[in-house]
């Protein structure tokens, strides 16, 4: 979110498509094996996830709720239930949006409160704990946090958030299938558990890169120095783990 804005190149190769492909699949059946289940879309079509919360559900059997134009952020929780949305994806701070415009009102109304929904999967900025304490009191199912940036296609890392969560900001799990997170120190070694260091984003589903961006191309998407495979390609996220 620091890094200055770039123009991403998303004809990706068709092994990575295909990778895609698979990894929007599963990914619904990983939440919730019995389809169909509809999941919604509240973010614009030109966004990134589009690519996940289209397709994903799509490929699965599932329906897509696309929420209406105009919806009012007080209004949200009432289309959820009318929707019966069992799968909801969103950030953070469009989820506390809504919860301060809703007040208090939404674990008290039952018309607010989505009986259907499964998962909230929180992803694109830090998830704490008061906001997951805040949503839980009023929407129920499980709480996942996601993490992954554009250039690897979105969300490559998924953390059930446990009943009690830890205090402060949340983990960002572990590898979703088909993709390897790596943690390196300026050298480029791996670190010890517990060591800080830039993680390094491996999966075949990334992107062909930056257009018009040649020294960024070359910094950011690197071979993996831990194989001797040129086309075995990783993303340096820039961010600490």
């Amino acid at each position: 979110a620091t890094m200055p804005p770039r123009i991403m190149m998303c004809a990706i190769s068709m092994n990575s498509g295909m990778a895609t492909s698979r990894y929007t699949s599963r990914l619904p059946k990983m939440i919730s094996p019995t389809l169909p289940i509809p999941p919604s879309m509240a973010t614009s079509t030109a966004f990134d996830v589009t690519l996940r919360n289209v397709f994903g559900p799509l490929v699965a059997g599932a329906t897509v709720c696309v929420a209406p134009d105009g919806l009012l952020p007080e209004d949200v929780f009432a289309w959820l239930a009318a929707a019966q949305v069992s799968v909801l994806h969103v950030t953070p701070s469009l989820a506390a949006s809504w919860l301060d415009e809703a007040g208090t009102i939404a674990p008290h109304n039952s018309a607010l409160h989505n009986s259907a929904l499964r998962w909230t999967l929180f992803a694109g900025e830090m998830l704490t704990d008061t906001l997951v304490s805040r949503w839980r009191a009023a929407q129920p199912g499980a709480v996942g946090n996601m993490y992954g940036p554009t250039e690897t296609t979105m969300s490559r890392c998924l953390y059930v958030v446990p009943e009690r969560p830890s205090v402060g900001p949340q983990p960002v799990g572990t590898p979703l299938p088909g993709s390897q997170t790596l943690v390196v120190d300026a050298t480029g070694a791996l670190c010890e558990i517990g060591v800080p260091g830039e993680v390094l984003i491996r999966t075949r589903a990334g992107t062909a890169g930056y257009a018009n961006n040649v020294a960024e191309q070359a910094f950011r998407f690197v071979p993996n120095p831990f194989t001797d495979d040129p086309d075995d390609i990783v993303y340096r996220t820039g961010d600490r783990g």
